[in-house]
């Protein structure tokens, strides 16, 4: 599962705000609202974009759950 404190935290230390990673993941800003509060998971399609423009691994954006 995709681990949304730590997704807030690598938004917040690399500047981006929701409506970048939207428009990067190919989402709404309102889908990844959802992702960013943990309310709904991303396709690992999108999570991969979503780690892209974090700069991280897709492994580093999930829980160990």
């Amino acid at each position: 599962m995709l681990d949304y404190a730590k997704l807030k935290e690598l938004m917040e230390s690399r500047s981006v705000t929701q409506k970048e990673l939207a428009e990067v993941a190919g989402v709404s800003e309102a889908g990844m609202s959802y992702f960013v509060r943990g309310v709904k998971q991303p396709s690992l399609a999108v999570a991969k974009r979503i780690a892209d423009k974090l700069g991280v691994t897709v492994d580093e954006l999930l829980t160990e759950n």
